[in-house]
């Protein structure tokens, strides 16, 4: 808890910054114990701003291979933060949205001057990051999870959001797993969920990443689960 902690006191010292651009953010996988600071713009087209005011105080970019493959997300370090600014400028990962950072905004939930993403959108957040990035989750997530599942939660919105971006049957494997307290999903399966997803993307219109989309479910996706891989060694 005390490094959570600490992500919301960066958070907020980041927020005070933005705002005086009125740029609008919030944060995300705060429950995460790592080194990273998860912020997500309101809108996206308030990204070079936010840079260019973060590099007037004195933040620097940091230049790393994830570049290539998360096109919508950038990396800011200080001497000031003792974490790794991760700048969203949509709900993406591998470059590919999942949910809208708008309504998410729009259903925040203030809690001690923060705006949190609402537990359903928590879950959502929880459920995009594990498949399609992790393949699986973490110690943290599965308690984060239980909590979640304590709380009376809106179910008609949360397979709605995620049908709109066309992974709800993702997001219904994703529950029955974690709920059998499984840790890894099969390379396979993950598979099948991405692909499902980029066919009826493409059938309903969302065609302007489209050929991204197809890199990312193929080459990118590989990359994940040597990752993945990796992490289940350790």
């Amino acid at each position: 808890m005390k490094r959570g902690r600490s992500k919301l006191e960066g958070f907020e010292r980041i927020r005070e910054l933005l705002r005086r651009e009125r740029i609008e953010v919030f944060p995300i996988k705060v429950y995460e114990k790592d080194r990273d600071i998860d912020i997500v713009l309101v809108k996206e087209e308030d990204f070079y701003r936010a840079r260019d005011l973060l590099m007037k105080e004195g933040f620097w970019e940091r230049k790393t291979l994830s570049h290539l493959r998360e096109p919508l997300k950038r990396q800011f370090v200080s001497p000031n933060l003792s974490y790794i600014l991760h700048l969203h400028r949509a709900i993406s990962w591998n470059g590919i949205v999942y949910l809208d950072a708008k309504e998410i905004w729009r259903r925040r939930e203030e809690r001690d001057g923060i705006p949190f993403p609402s537990a359903e959108d928590e879950l959502l957040i929880m459920a995009a990051h594990s498949l399609f990035e992790n393949l699986g989750v973490s110690p943290e997530d599965l308690l984060y999870f239980r909590t979640l599942m304590k709380k009376k939660l809106n179910w008609e919105y949360i397979f709605s959001s995620a049908q709109e971006f066309n992974w709800k049957e993702g997001l219904s494997y994703f529950l029955k797993q974690v709920k059998k307290g499984r840790k890894y999903f099969p390379f396979w399966k993950v598979c099948k969920i991405c692909w499902t997803k980029l066919v009826r993307d493409f059938k309903s219109g969302r065609r302007k990443r489209f050929l991204w989309e197809v890199f990312a479910y193929t080459f990118l996706l590989l990359w994940c689960y040597k990752n993945s891989r990796k992490k289940r060694k350790k």
